[in-house]
Order: C-alpha cells, then sequence, then structure tokens
C-alpha cells in the first residue's frame, strides 16, 4: 500500500471518528450526562477524598447503603474472581501494618486476607508492595495482594515484583463492578444515581465509551488496510503528543522572567552529563518517560541565598495536572528549616502533606499523553487555548520567583538568628 493511500485511509478513518465522537457527544448533552458531581466538585483524581472513601462505602457491609454484603460479594466475585471465601469478616480501609504503612483497602474472609493498594496518581514508595504482602502473610489465611490502578498499569520493580500481586484496572474491573452494583439497585434511584456518576467519572479519567459507540468504532474497521493505517496513527500518537509538550516547556521557559539558570529535573532538556539536547533527543526522552506509569516532565530554576543555600522551584507536568513545587535546599547541615520559606508556601497556596521543607501547588488541570493518562488536554493543540495555558503557567512561576527574592532578607534572618 502506497504512503499516499494509507494518508487517505487515515484521514478517511478520522473524519468518520469525528462524526461518531459528535453524535454521542450530542447525546450526551441531551440526556444530561456530563453533569456529573465529582467533576464540579473538582474532585475528580483526588484519591483519598473521592476514591478511597467511595469505595470504602460500597464495600462496607455497614455503609449507608443499607445493602449489607451485596456490593462486597459482587467485587469479590466480578473483579477478583473469588467464589470460595467463605464468611466476611471484616473490610477495612487504610489498615496500618507493622511497618506503619498504610494499605487501601483489607477484607478478611474466612480463607483469605485481601489487600488491595490503590493509585489514581501518587507513585511507588520503595518496597511497599513487598512489605503489604509480607503483612497479609500474618494473618494465616491464604493472603492476595491487588494493585489498581486506573488503566492497570504494574507497580514500579522498587515497590515489589510481579508476582507477589495481581493488576487491577479502573478501567475494566471497577467500571464493570460498578455497573453490576447499578443492575442490583434498580429499585434504589439515589444509589443507582450515585454509582451512575461515579462510573461516568471512571469513563472519564480512562476514555472508555459506551457500548453502543464501541460498536460503531469496530464497523470502522473492516479490511486489512483500516488496521494498518490505525496501527501507523498509533505509532505516531506519543511522538505527536511529546512534541507538543517539548513546545509547551520550552515557551514557558521563554516567558519566565528570570536571568537564573534553569535545571533539567525530569529529563526535559538536559542529558546525565549536564549537557543541552536538541529538539528530536528531547522529544524520545519524554516519549520514554511517558511509556511508565505516573511519570513526570519539568524542570527547576535553583535560587541562591547568599551562602545558606537556595531554594528550587520545579515545574512539571504529572499525568493529567501542571504542578509546582518549592523546596528549601539547606548547605548548613545543623539548619533544617525555615519559616520564611513556609511562609512564601503557604501564602502561594502551596500546601505540605507530608515533607517538612517541600511544598506543592497544583497550577491547572493541564494533562498531556502518557501511559497512565488516556484522557489528555486535548486543548493544547487549539492555538489560543495552548497560549492561554502557556501564559497562566509562567504567570505562576513569575509568582514565586518574585516572592522568593522579595523574601530573601527574611530567610537570611531566619538562618542568622536561629
Amino acid at each position: 500500500m502506497s504512503v499516499e493511500l494509507h494518508t487517505k485511509t487515515i484521514q478517511s478513518i478520522i473524519a468518520q471518528v469525528k462524526l461518531i465522537n459528535e453524535k454521542y457527544d450530542a447525546i450526551k448533552k441531551a440526556t444530561g450526562e456530563n453533569f456529573n458531581i465529582f467533576s464540579i466538585l473538582n474532585v475528580e483524581r483526588k484519591e483519598v477524598e473521592t476514591h478511597s472513601f467511595f469505595l470504602y462505602e460500597l464495600l462496607n457491609p455497614q455503609g449507608s447503603h443499607n445493602q449489607e454484603e451485596l456490593y462486597l460479594k459482587l467485587f469479590l466475585e466480578i473483579v477478583l474472581e473469588l467464589s470460595d471465601y467463605g464468611a466476611i469478616k471484616n473490610v477495612y480501609r487504610e489498615k496500618v501494618t507493622s511497618e506503619n504503612r498504610r494499605i487501601d483497602f483489607v477484607i478478611e474472609t474466612e480463607k483469605y486476607q485481601i489487600g488491595i493498594e490503590m493509585k489514581i496518581d501518587a507513585g511507588d514508595q520503595k518496597d511497599q508492595l513487598k512489605d503489604y504482602i509480607a503483612e497479609l502473610e500474618l494473618a494465616n489465611k491464604t493472603p492476595k495482594l491487588y494493585y489498581l490502578t486506573l488503566m492497570g498499569t504494574p507497580a514500579s520493580e522498587d515497590s515489589g515484583d510481579e508476582n507477589i500481586y495481581e493488576k487491577l484496572s479502573f478501567s475494566y474491573d471497577i467500571y464493570e463492578w460498578i455497573g453490576a452494583c447499578m443492575e442490583k439497585s434498580v429499585s434504589l434511584p439515589i444509589i443507582r444515581e450515585g454509582l451512575a456518576h461515579y462510573k461516568n467519572l471512571i469513563a472519564k479519567l480512562t476514555g472508555n465509551i459506551s457500548n453502543s459507540m464501541e460498536k460503531e468504532m469496530k464497523e470502522l474497521l473492516r479490511t486489512p488496510q483500516d488496521m494498518k493505517a490505525v496501527q501507523i496513527l498509533l505509532n505516531e500518537y506519543p511522538k505527536i503528543w511529546a512534541q507538543k509538550e517539548y513546545h509547551f516547556f520550552e515557551k514557558v521557559r521563554q516567558r519566565v522572567n528570570s536571568d537564573k539558570k534553569f535545571y533539567d529535573v525530569y529529563g526535559l532538556w538536559l542529558d546525565d552529563n549536564e549537557e543541552f539536547l536538541n529538539q528530536s533527543d528531547v522529544v524520545s526522552n519524554i516519549i520514554k518517560n511517558r511509556a511508565t506509569a505516573n511519570s513526570s516532565v519539568g524542570y527547576a530554576y535553583w535560587i541562591p541565598i547568599k551562602t545558606y543555600g537556595y531554594i528550587s522551584l520545579e515545574i512539571s507536568s504529572q499525568d493529567n495536572a501542571m504542578n509546582l513545587y518549592i523546596a528549601f535546599h539547606d548547605t548548613k547541615e545543623d539548619y533544617k528549616n525555615s519559616t520564611a520559606l513556609f511562609e512564601i508556601a503557604k501564602n502561594m497556596g502551596f500546601t505540605n502533606p507530608r515533607k517538612t521543607n517541600y511544598r506543592f501547588k497544583e497550577v491547572g488541570k493541564i494533562g498531556f499523553y502518557s501511559k497512565s493518562n488516556p484522557s489528555p488536554s486535548y486543548e493544547l493543540f487549539d492555538e489560543t487555548q495552548f497560549d492561554k495555558l502557556v501564559s497562566m503557567t509562567a504567570e505562576e512561576i513569575n509568582n514565586a520567583i518574585k516572592a522568593i527574592y522579595e523574601m530573601n532578607y527574611d530567610i537570611i534572618s531566619a538562618y542568622e538568628n536561629k
């Protein structure tokens, strides 16, 4: 098949997919499917406040649904494919281990001690799953450990070998389970609608489409030529997104008002020898990064504070959000804190869930394509929206740099008067 014929086939398929997508977008508008409580409240990707609490409420036999073990048994049988679990003893959320870690969900049955670790955007900790399976083995029952992610991606090798756990996905396992729960809740309209909101949220996060839309998509691909054309497009897709990501960060860098040297953080511009790479090599780095789960791409500005240390201001994109990080790096061994730096972070809306000298702030819902993010920010391919998102990100960085410079005196004073 000639290149020209491949191109025509690809263009034809894209045109037809657009029509199908527009058709089902119109259906969503007509049926009110776009109205989603989780999206409205801006809690779509909150691992604990949204997904952990919601799933536990369904799994808990004492949950407010008042359906006792109904949804839990569906979970054991549909998601975990267990039928010989025996009597159900307990269900825990964030069960503390002997290593002072927390397993997201633990289900104790007569035969099994089941642990489920859930990840939406967060990465793994070293030996995390290894410790969890050891904890489950203490119960003198058959231990089973599951790793639940949006797309069923494996855990990092540092967390534990794949032979100690089984992968689960929101895109298939949880989606199907919620659908089964809805079928069992026909006479419970409030519960059924709550489940519908959550099922639609999963579809949004994972790129799932309706059965009828899936059927129409399949009908488009009838010949070997169609399949080959689609494969060519799929091969180019990560590269197209990586190029867009490169141009985004390059435009942001150009609009940041700082004469300070910027440093590579996640394989954006520099190689291992801290030499600048050309665009094609950077794009290759981004493709490689995005092929792994929970990957990040970004860079940092290092702002020195005389002889006391420096502040790093990092900007990075992890899956579906653009984040700013601010950290204090101390050159003096006896000083590990800076009240002034904390005030900068606090005043700028940074939060600090875990570390004593590290602050985090979400700049915006800007997502690039990655293995674990099937729903990136498509508006980046609109020139006006692209420029708007670049400007917003650069403004956040400029405001942070300005605040750090203005607070430099206070930071130094905090050292000298400690």
